[in-house]
């Protein structure tokens, strides 16, 4: 926890008592690993809650990401077909189609 960070409590409801036998067998261990032994229920709870805010917000920026990765996929699509065409038109001697077509696509990108 941040220096100077607010803290506030949090109960817990309804918790099966397997559930609380794992918190405290998991606890358990970390204290074994940790030589000072500062872990309890409650560090470890927050943990929890620390960790799965941070996963959503991952899955977010993840899910974003791939949207933006898709989105340029596509665009670079459309940018090879367009160039693609201009090739064909200036190759057959189209040159006023081909400057036309270039015209719109620098258009576009301004």
């Amino acid at each position: 926890m941040k220096r100077g960070s607010k803290m506030a409590n949090v109960f817990v409801r309804n918790v099966t008592e397997s559930d609380l036998k794992s918190i405290d067998y998991k606890v358990k261990k970390l204290q074994e690993t940790d030589p000072t032994g500062r872990w309890n229920r409650s560090k470890y709870i927050r943990m929890l809650i620390n960790n799965d805010a941070k996963k959503e917000l991952e899955n977010y920026e993840k899910t974003q990401y791939e949207l933006t990765i898709k989105r340029l996929l596509e665009l670079q699509g459309e940018t090879f077909k367009t160039l693609n065409k201009i090739l064909y038109l200036m190759t057959n001697g189209e040159l006023p189609e081909a400057m036309d077509l270039l015209d719109k696509v620098a258009n576009e990108g301004s």
